[in-house]
């Protein structure tokens, strides 16, 4: 089991290590497009982090009919 768990960890590490650096390569409008800025050499979220958005609650609203749909 610590074998799984360890093999699982160094596999999660090389995943995001490899999104960061192809993130790394975007200029810093193409990173805004996404949702994402420069900070000091780090990626982080124009959003926040996700321990700060797990607190929000999202209000679910009725769909309003738009002129596109006919």
């Amino acid at each position: 089991m610590i074998i799984i768990a360890t093999i699982n960890a160094i596999k999660e590490f090389f995943v995001k290590k490899h999104a960061e650096q192809s993130l790394k390569s975007l200029d810093a409008h193409s990173l805004r497009d996404i949702g994402f800025y420069h900070d000091n050499g780090r990626i982080r979220p124009l959003a926040g982090t996700t321990h700060e958005n797990k607190n929000l609650t999202i209000h679910k609203m009725k769909p309003h009919k738009q002129p596109s749909d006919g």
